[in-house]
């Protein structure tokens, strides 16, 4: 079995730390449609939300990965994913929900029967 060198590794931390920050972005999208649209949007968002990063995870693992998710790639997205959420979550999260409050009034003037809320 051929060693992966040290620069591919480092590499493929970064590079799932990366997509672990932006997971977490993914997910605060999520919770600000629940905040303003309610459960429905909510569910809908998680779905999406979990076929997102286990596709993104796969693809990554393909094509940074050599072919496969390691045990260290899984773990540096969770970190990204803590850092991001430790960091600047909540003040984005906050911004993302005027954000969506601000769509959902929109929506909520249009006469179009599939946009009302």
């Amino acid at each position: 079995m051929m060693e992966n060198p040290p620069q591919l590794q480092l590499m493929q931390a970064l590079v799932f730390f990366s997509a672990g920050i932006a997971a977490g972005l993914l997910y605060d999208v999520g919770m600000a449609l629940r905040r303003s649209f309610g459960t429905g949007a909510g569910e809908a968002a998680d779905v999406l939300f979990a076929v997102v990063l286990c596709s993104g995870l796969f693809v990554l693992g393909m094509l940074v990965g050599n072919g496969g998710v390691r045990i260290f790639m899984a773990l540096c997205c969770l970190l990204g994913g803590m850092c991001y959420k430790s960091i600047c979550g909540n003040r984005f999260l906050l911004v993302l929900c005027r954000g969506m409050g601000c769509l959902r009034r929109c929506v909520g003037r249009c006469k179009l029967p599939f946009l009302q809320v």
